[in-house]
């Protein structure tokens, strides 16, 4: 992306078509890794899941190394890059739409929900407002001293050393349990159906991997839809109104 300077940083030799990596024997000799750690919040009839899909990469012929531990305890992480970020991202989104839109920055944004509260309002705008309460400068200390910090932990500390000491093609994660480590890293995460909860909600089953490992992420989840084929299409039937 011309406009995403985190993408300037791309090897030459990256892949610019993803299509040849759709192989259904991408999974074999692939290594692995279950941070369990990531696991601990998760229900009982997910965890069956989770077996099910360990299952579908062991006969696929990939190496499971499980449990392979990020952390002893996963970090509790702080969101001032987010907060700092959102500001200057959102008034540059927002200042490009067409002049008959509502608003145009982060703080019209503000002014426009607290009109709507109504509707607009029905979970708050913590974000929002702790977000237009900095200086929007992505030069201040505060944010520079929490983006080295998350890039650290989330990076040097966490997943590149971990992938690095396991010999690992990607980290496995279930729904968006990993969801901050990789984020915090920027690095890529690839989520696939893996069936459904106890209570009938969609889960997904995540393949994480360091940075520009896009092209291995896809081959891996690839693979595994088709020899899992996991995914239960939605029931998408009109429910009767329980007052009929």
């Amino acid at each position: 992306d011309p406009k995403d300077p985190a993408t300037a940083k791309r090897d030459r030799d990256q892949p610019l078509d993803y299509t040849r990596f759709l192989d259904p024997e991408g999974l074999k000799d692939a290594r692995i890794g279950v941070p369990r750690e990531y696991y601990r919040s998760l229900s009982d009839e997910v965890l069956d899941r989770v077996e099910t899909v360990l299952d579908v990469l062991r006969r696929s012929g990939a190496e499971v190394l499980d449990p392979t531990s990020i952390f002893p305890e996963p970090p509790e992480w702080q969101y001032d890059v987010l907060t700092y970020e959102f500001k200057p991202a959102l008034d540059a989104f927002l200042g490009q739409l067409p002049a008959w839109c509502p608003v145009h920055t982060l703080n019209e944004l503000i002014a426009f929900n607290l009109h709507h509260s109504a509707t607009a309002l029905l979970y708050g705008q913590t974000q929002l407002l702790a977000s237009a309460a900095t200086s929007g400068r992505l030069t201040d200390p505060t944010y520079l001293e929490a983006l080295a910090k998350d890039r650290r932990w989330a990076r040097d500390e966490g997943i590149d050393r971990v992938m690095a000491d396991y010999a690992l093609d990607a980290l496995l994660f279930v729904g968006n349990q990993g969801a901050s480590i990789t984020a915090k890293a920027g690095y890529p995460s690839v989520s696939v159906p893996m069936g459904l909860d106890g209570r009938g909600a969609p889960v997904g089953i995540t393949f994480s991997g360091r940075a520009f490992r896009e092209a291995r992420l896809i081959q891996l989840a690839y693979a595994f839809e088709q020899a899992a084929n996991l995914r239960v299409p939605p029931d998408l039937t009109p429910k009767a109104s329980q007052n009929q």
